[in-house]
């Protein structure tokens, strides 16, 4: 049903994120590094910078938009309607919360950005160290099994220290575009979730969290042994003939991987991302908010299994539905499906 790039300027993100920490985690014990704070400071300024990204994401994965579909078509003519892209999604934000509503959230983010990297790094060098007999060899099974041992665990224990985070970062986005002040700063938004929720409040869709962090490192490593394995891109780079750096070197190891990591992670994105949309949606899980209530979330308990029966209701396995948020850059549809909207956006009008 949807005419839409595979991968939009968020997914892009995610997987120069998730190729990093790949490549950091399967890397020799000898070779690996605890990392620098300046390391540290480039990636919590990268969360930054792609703030106002993650919260038009984070919105639409909510199932939330500013103004209704229109008639449109696509590049081949086909009519349909259109809902707003990333640059006019985040063109509505600025014209009624302006800078701030674009960068609302961006301290949670790139602290828990921040965190994510040093634990990782270091549950990852840990368990590589304590796995130096395993072969090394990016082909055979055993080294396959133990990367997504790592990356599981590694992530996993991330997670349980940067949910909060997410939690908060979350609801902070989802109260402004509907007018309403419950959480302000880091320090006291995370008091008032405790204060009222408790410590359950801060983990709210914590299990379908760590779901979705299993989901994505075994999908991405079965992705990354076949690829590797098949030495399909490997045979295709040789093909194309990549000419030698100006220091006689030859590039094409690099770009392989740099090429499987992006096509792994685009492949497995399939299998794990429609997780990623329940955790958003069960963050919000107990908190005072319209976007906290029905038509948003189920009625009722939310739960994974009601998230995700909402969403395939919605629109099954569409951008509609259990991959809404996953590609933003052009959002066309053939048939027209009401968009839940707040009264602050109503009267927006976009050229």
């Amino acid at each position: 049903e949807r005419q839409a790039l595979p991968l939009s300027l968020f997914t892009m993100a995610a997987t120069l994120n998730t190729q990093q920490t790949q490549q950091v985690q399967e890397e020799a014990p000898a070779a690996q590094s605890t990392g620098s704070l300046q390391a540290y400071a480039s990636v919590a300024l990268r969360a930054a910078i792609f703030t106002p990204a993650t919260n038009v994401k984070t919105l639409i994965q909510i199932g939330f938009e500013p103004v209704q579909e229109h008639p449109s078509h696509n590049i081949w003519g086909t009519p349909g309607f259109r809902r707003l892209g990333l640059y006019s999604y985040c063109k509505a934000i600025h014209r009624v919360d302006g800078w701030y509503g674009l960068y609302c959230g961006w301290v949670s983010r790139a602290i828990a950005a921040g965190i994510t990297d040093c634990i990782t790094r270091f549950v990852s060098t840990s368990l590589w160290r304590q796995a130096s007999d395993v072969e090394d060899d990016k082909k055979a099974i055993s080294y396959n099994v133990t990367a997504i041992g790592v990356e599981i665990a590694a992530s996993c224990t991330a997670a349980v220290v940067t949910h909060p985070l997410r939690v908060l970062a979350t609801r902070t986005i989802s109260q402004l575009v509907s007018g309403e002040e419950v959480y302000g700063n880091v320090f006291t938004g995370l008091v008032k979730i405790a204060q009222d929720e408790g410590v359950s409040g801060l983990y709210s869709g914590f299990s379908a969290r760590l779901a979705t962090e299993a989901i994505r490192a075994v999908s991405i490593g079965t992705f990354l042994y076949l690829l590797r394995k098949s030495e399909i891109l490997n045979s295709l780079m040789k093909d194309i003939g990549v000419p030698k750096d100006d220091k006689g070197n030859d590039p094409t190891p690099q770009m392989v991987t740099v090429f499987e990591n992006a096509v792994a992670v685009s492949l497995a994105s399939y299998f794990f991302y429609s997780f990623d949309v329940v955790t958003t949606m069960m963050t919000l899980d107990g908190a005072p908010l319209t976007l906290a209530r029905a038509p948003y979330l189920p009625e009722g308990e939310v739960t994974l299994t009601t998230c995700w029966d909402l969403l395939r209701n919605t629109g099954g396995f569409s951008t509609r539905g259990l991959r809404r948020g996953s590609s933003n850059l052009f959002r066309f549809f053939k048939t027209f499906v009401p968009a839940h909207e707040t009264s602050r956006y109503r009267s927006i009008k976009l050229a």
